[in-house]
């Protein structure tokens, strides 16, 4: 039994990857974004965190568990992204977005 290998270099975060204010409830910022997978296998459970920032660069908060769907990262595909950060303050000035882990699919 074994893993098939997939390369964390070949699964990115979207260019287009966007954060913002909500329209209806402007103490909401939202993160949300493409994470797009070029190998040639299923990446299982990708794990990605999103950090804000203050304008001076320090951490505002992580969100570690964003909402990813499809939870599995279809081979040559990609899966939506988002988080939600409460800030009524809108202090949020600036986030990234960083892949983490992804494992691929056993085989025996």
């Amino acid at each position: 039994m074994g893993e098939k290998k997939i390369s964390l270099d070949t699964i990115k975060i979207s260019n287009n990857t966007t954060g913002n204010r909500s329209e209806t409830n402007e103490s909401r910022y939202y993160v949300y974004g493409y994470i797009d997978n070029d190998n040639a296998y299923e990446a299982l459970n990708p794990i990605i965190r999103i950090t804000t920032f203050y304008a001076n660069g320090t951490v505002f908060a992580v969100n570690n568990t964003p909402y990813i769907d499809p939870k599995n990262l279809p081979a040559k595909g990609s899966s939506y992204f988002y988080a939600r950060f409460y800030d009524p303050d809108k202090q949020i000035y600036n986030f990234t977005v960083e892949l983490v882990d992804a494992k691929a699919e056993y085989w025996s």
